[in-house]
Parts: C-alpha cells; sequence; structure tokens
C-alpha cells in the first residue's frame, strides 16, 4: 500500500534523496538523472538562502477566550503525567517561526484532518484539535505466542509504543469453583503517546516537537498561530530531535535549517509515494539458568 508524502528534499543527501523521489533503491542501470536534477535544484534554492539569524520567538499568551479550557487542560492528570520532569507551559505559537526536525510528513492523513475536525476563525476549534480532550480507550488487540510467552501489536498508526511498566498483585482463579490466590503480574502499558500539539524551544531555536500532521495541515488550511504545550528542552535528547531518521544536529543548528512552513514551498520540498509502514512492538519473557 503506497501513501502520498511531502519530502524536505533540500536537507536530505543525493543517497537518501533518490530513493525517496523514485520509492525504492534504484537498480543497476536505473535511470535517476530526472530525480538527481530535481534533489540539485532543491539543494540549490536553499543554498541561496539567507542565514538563519531569527531572534528567539516568543510564545503569547491564550485569548481569553481559551483560558478556562486552558485551566482545565493543565490540570488534567493524563497531561500532568505526560510531560512529568519537563519545563512545560500552555500558550499561542507561531508555526512560521517553528523548524523541523521531521523529514516528511502523510499529505492525506494530515489534510483530511484538519478539514475534517477545524472551522477557519475559530479558535475553539483550533484547540480542541491541538489539545484534545480524553479520548476512550483504543481496541488495539494482541497476537499471543504459541508458547504464551510473547505478544505482539501493530498498528499503521506510527506513535504506537511502550508507554511504561506496571507491577500488581492479583486475584486469580485457577478454575470455577476453586479459591483464588495471589499472583504477581508484570507488564507494560501500549499506548499511542501524548496527543498534542508540542513546539519546543533548545538553544534558542523553536522546533515542533510533536504533531507534525496537525501543524503541516493547519498551515495548509492558512493557520499559523495556534494553542500548543510549549516545552524548553534543556537536552537534545529532551528536544525529542536525537531519534534514528530525523534531521542531525548540524543540520539544525546550521546556517540554514529547514523550517516547519518549507513543506509548502515546492523549491525545497516535493511530493512523493512512499510503501506505507506498520509500527510493530512485541514484548516477550525469556526463561533461562545463568551460573552462581
Amino acid at each position: 500500500m503506497e501513501r502520498l508524502v511531502r519530502c524536505l528534499l533540500a536537507w536530505t543527501n543525493e543517497q537518501e534523496a533518490i530513493p525517496t523521489l523514485i520509492g525504492h533503491i534504484p537498480g543497476q542501470g536505473e535511470q535517476i538523472e530526472a530525480q538527481r536534477n530535481l534533489w540539485q535544484t532543491a539543494r540549490n534554492a536553499k543554498d541561496a538562502r539567507e542565514r538563519y539569524e531569527m531572534a528567539t520567538p516568543t510564545l503569547a499568551p491564550l485569548p481569553p477566550e481559551l483560558s478556562q479550557r486552558s485551566d482545565f487542560f493543565t490540570q488534567r492528570p493524563d497531561v500532568i503525567a505526560a510531560f512529568q520532569g519537563l519545563d512545560w507551559s500552555v500558550g499561542l505559537a507561531d508555526l512560521n517561526q517553528v523548524l523541523s526536525f521531521q523529514k516528511i510528513v502523510v499529505k492525506e492523513q494530515a489534510l483530511e484532518r484538519v478539514d475534517a475536525e477545524v472551522k477557519a476563525h475559530d479558535l475553539q476549534s483550533v484547540f480542541s484539535f491541538c489539545l484534545p480532550d480524553p479520548s476512550e480507550s483504543v481496541n488495539l488487540p494482541g497476537a499471543i505466542d504459541h508458547d504464551q510467552k510473547g505478544i505482539t501489536f501493530s498498528s499503521l498508526n506510527p506513535n504506537l509504543r511502550i508507554g511504561g511498566h506496571a507491577i500488581v498483585d492479583l486475584d486469580v482463579v485457577a478454575a470455577p469453583g476453586q479459591p483464588s490466590s495471589k499472583q504477581k503480574f508484570i507488564g507494560f502499558t501500549i499506548n499511542f503517546g501524548a496527543r498534542f500539539v508540542q513546539v519546543a524551544e533548545y538553544n534558542h531555536r523553536w522546533f515542533v516537537r510533536d504533531g507534525y500532521h496537525r501543524c503541516y495541515g493547519l498551515l495548509r488550511k492558512g493557520i499559523s498561530r495556534i494553542p500548543c504545550v510549549f516545552v524548553r528542552a534543556h537536552s537534545f535528547e529532551e528536544l525529542g530531535a536525537a531519534a534514528p531518521g530525523f534531521f542531525s544536529f548540524e543540520t539544525l543548528f546550521g546556517d540554514r535549517p529547514p523550517f516547519l512552513s518549507d513543506f509548502l514551498d515546492d523549491s525545497v520540498s516535493a511530493d512523493t509515494k512512499q510503501l506505507a509502514q506498520r509500527k510493530v512492538v512485541r514484548i516477550a519473557g525469556q526463561e533461562f539458568l545463568v551460573a552462581v
């Protein structure tokens, strides 16, 4: 299954750009000159830009009509748990001032969601889109191994992840009519992460920390000033940009870094098709002996 994606082409190298544009690793003798020229043109457009000299952006307060919803949001237990240990607040950010460490967005996913959920010039709907209310739990069935010692989950949502672990004592009944016994259960929580648009500051630059597809869709709709969770990151890892597949530190803090708005600029980005991928989480228990 293929999906239409938008790629920040100008900030990739040739070895990454060509397979991205043709959708596969080129075979021997395969013609790639057109893709190479497209990539080089995008690189030239990026290199012709002025150096990044933007002052650190400023987080604006939410308007009065959103103050009650903001107060409720910041007091929600799930929100407090999601950002525990981080320096965070809620405010209004301008997406035109924000950089991107993500290389690709899925176009249909972004545009369909914003068209369905956001009304133009309606900050209430934008707030609900960016900082949604608690949702019902998602039914995510898992496949249990034949030996009963492992379980596998999968989803087309790339945010599927192991959220943490839990150790609990449960009353277990071995058979109907039999007395229960205490047994210790050790497991892991599976979730899709925090569903909030997040903007983060690190080294005086702002980045989308989470919510790329929603932010891209909002920009395509002409909406740039949005409510968000704002994080003051104290390390590159806390920024969230250290994971594989993102732009490097050198690219993000170089002279001409990629802006989120560059996804809309045909001179430095391009549409292409990509095979859809499933995110898989597998949890397995092992038994073995060690010498003592």
